[in-house]
């Protein structure tokens, strides 16, 4: 996954005041496709931790989820709720990230390791 350090580029248009930085679409699809092969309801839940956690630990004041609800009963690819509101696992696991991480003071995340593929933070 790719990611990106927003604490360290903070500058915008010269001055060196923080801004703040919003990721207005993150997802992960739960449905098997030519791209993503893998994809399921137990991966796309996994990638609702790990966009969140890692978006908010490394500077992103926000995280959006790409869309909540599929469009129809049968488009399930993105949500966490399929088109006639069934819940999906990752729906319980952003619920439960939620309250695990209520009353978390987010400004001072603290980085245990990011290498070798594996990203650690205490909240």
């Amino acid at each position: 996954m790719y990611t990106m350090d927003f604490k360290e580029h903070t500058s915008y248009y010269g001055t060196q005041l923080p801004k703040p930085v919003w990721i207005t679409e993150t997802g992960a699809t739960s449905s098997p496709s030519n791209r993503h092969p893998s994809a399921t309801q137990k991966t796309q839940a996994e990638e609702v931790v790990k966009r969140t956690v890692m978006g908010i630990a490394t500077g992103a004041e926000k995280v959006f989820w790409h869309k909540l609800q599929g469009v129809s009963e049968e488009d399930t690819t993105f949500g966490v709720l399929t088109g006639d509101f069934t819940r999906k696992l990752s729906y319980y696991t952003y619920k439960k990230m939620v309250e695990i991480l209520e009353g978390s003071d987010w400004n001072n995340i603290q980085t245990i390791q990011e290498k070798d593929g594996i990203y650690l933070y205490r909240f």
